[in-house]
């Protein structure tokens, strides 16, 4: 097991639940790992859009979101 795998899977066990980003080489195999252990991801064209998405679908919850 790689360290990502290791990671992505250790956000979704704590909770994570929700993933916002941009996918690329940098982050392709933690977002794999935490969308393989039941994390769903939305896909963004800008790393502003992302924070945005993350933030009013957080908002009002107590939910952890990455």
């Amino acid at each position: 097991m790689k360290v990502a795998e290791a990671v992505g899977r250790l956000l979704v066990e704590r909770g994570v639940k929700q993933v916002f980003g941009v996918l690329g080489s940098g982050n392709f195999e933690v977002t794999l790992a935490m969308a393989g252990a039941g994390a769903d991801f939305v896909a963004s064209r800008h790393e502003g859009g992302a924070i945005t998405m993350a933030d009013v679908d957080g908002n009002g919850t107590l939910d952890l979101y990455v």
